[in-house]
């Protein structure tokens, strides 16, 4: 579970997003992404999960939601 891991990270982002990218790959795992950052969901994630004020109000694929 990564927890807005990108939020005070702005310059070396990119390089935490091919690495995240790496290990879910190679290690063939799940991560829990949690982020306010659409951008960087739709980079990393291939299903999103939209919650509003501690409801959960969507779910579908990255190209759908974005």
């Amino acid at each position: 579970m990564a927890d807005e891991p990108i939020s005070m990270l702005d310059a070396i982002a990119i390089q935490l997003f091919q690495l995240l990218t790496d290990i879910r790959k190679r290690f063939d795992m799940i991560f829990l992404f949690i982020t306010h950052n659409l951008a960087a969901a739709n980079y990393l994630c291939d299903k999103i999960a939209v919650i509003h004020e501690g409801h959960l109000v969507e779910v579908n694929t990255a190209d759908k939601i974005i």
